[in-house]
């Protein structure tokens, strides 16, 4: 079973009580956050047992599978779950794309670089203005040598999970 957890900011070995004060909760924005949670299990839904039971064969390798004359072992996916295009997939789930439109909505993805793609396109498709924060990043060593090794630049473009990307894109 999977625990959440908070993970502390990484800064030099300080006192208990700075690493705290350098975490976002402790910071004057904390309080413009809006906290969502999943609350709808859709897995115990009845109108969704059918679907519950092809992903279940999906997983357990137990889905009939499908023969051509090029390939073998294919199987067929349900009509509503395919999408030829991205922007297909974001219409059919947000819809009319305004700020107000997209607060309760989600794409799941496991990869950093495809949350950014999605976040992008949704962004371009609201007509608001566009406001940027820049993330800081800053090598903390008194060694120059050491300082050099990491550009900013290279540290501007890392996404490590659960981080936003340096140049964060809000609209709303």
């Amino acid at each position: 079973m999977h625990q959440k957890q908070s993970l502390m900011a990484i800064i030099p070995p300080l006192p208990r009580a700075a690493v705290v004060q350098a975490c976002i909760k402790s910071s004057h924005l904390w309080q413009l956050f809006h906290h969502y949670r999943l609350q709808t299990n859709m897995r115990v839904q009845p109108e969704g047992q059918d679907f519950i039971r092809w992903l279940e064969q999906l997983g357990n390798n137990t889905l009939p599978t499908l023969h051509d004359h090029l390939r073998s072992n294919l199987i067929q996916i349900p009509p509503e779950c395919i999408t030829t295009t991205l922007d297909d997939l974001l219409e059919n789930i947000f819809g009319d794309m305004h700020a107000g439109n997209v607060l309760n909505k989600a794409i799941l993805t496991p990869l950093n670089e495809d949350c950014h793609l999605i976040n992008g396109r949704i962004l371009n498709r609201i007509n608001n203005p566009e406001i940027n924060y820049l993330g800081i990043n800053d090598i903390i060593s008194d060694d120059p040598e050491e300082r050099n090794l990491y550009p900013i630049e290279f540290l501007n473009s890392l996404t490590p999970s659960g981080f936003p990307q340096h140049t964060l894109k809000l609209k709303q």
